[in-house]
């Protein structure tokens, strides 16, 4: 049975199971779960599945909202054209597991994460403007204008490996964060994560928020940050 506009749908590749929330393009309200999730023909468009596979895997439904137009091909109904927003998600700053394990492992592999300093701020901001975007180096930017600076680096042997902020385009957010390509797979990001929720904890947060949310899994993994209902587009709405 093929997925209709008015339905939620779900896809597995690979073992994973995607879910998320479809809108109707005609209605700002989401659209309810039926409690049948739709599984989308295996022959479904390539544009359908690249944009499925930016979301990346939750292992558990992780609900995102999104316009949904069916796609007609040969004649007949096989797969969906959609576009999402990602949601925000919280963090429990007071229940956060414990991370002395992520640190470890990076520490025996060589890799140093810390809070960067004030001189690094040009070689930092010139590798994320070139590693990932011109928006997350400026986000960057600013937080390297706290005090004290919200900007934690993983460096490998000298070399740039990851980085992530907190407190840059709104207080109390994490983000933005993101690991050098070929250093992914190690633990950098899930110790990135936690040195600056630690750090938000100590600044005396309760909660924090993890603003326009990609791998949601990996944050539900690593510290059970739960996505915030109705929190998209959130705070980049507007953004040039």
């Amino acid at each position: 049975m093929a997925p209709t506009s008015s339905s939620p749908a779900a896809s597995t590749r690979n073992g994973d199971r995607f879910i998320f929330r479809l809108r109707r393009a005609n209605s700002p309200a989401p659209v309810k779960p039926s409690g049948t999730d739709m599984l989308l023909p295996s022959d479904c468009s390539s544009e359908y599945r690249g944009r499925l596979a930016r979301l990346g895997s939750p292992r558990r439904p992780y609900w995102m909202r999104g316009t949904a137009n069916l796609i007609i091909a040969n004649g007949r109904q096989n797969g969906l054209k959609w576009t999402c927003e990602p949601m925000d998600m919280l963090v429990k700053l007071y229940d956060l597991p414990d991370s002395r394990s992520a640190f470890a492992r990076l520490r025996e592999a060589g890799i140093d994460v810390r809070r960067a300093l004030a001189p690094e701020k040009h070689k930092v901001i010139a590798w994320v403007h070139r590693t990932f975007s011109e928006g997350w180096a400026s986000e960057a930017e600013v937080a390297f204008s706290r005090h004290p600076v919200s900007c934690f680096i993983a460096v490998d042997r000298g070399n740039l490996a990851g980085f992530a902020c907190h407190d840059a385009t709104c207080p109390n957010f994490f983000g933005p964060t993101g690991v050098e390509p070929v250093a992914r797979k190690k633990g950098i990001g899930a110790a990135l994560l936690f040195a600056c929720l630690e750090d938000m904890r100590q600044a005396g947060y309760g909660y924090a928020i993890i603003g326009g949310v990609g791998p949601a899994d990996f944050y539900s993994r690593t510290v059970g940050a739960i996505a915030i209902e109705g929190s998209e587009p959130g705070i980049y709405r507007g953004l040039l």
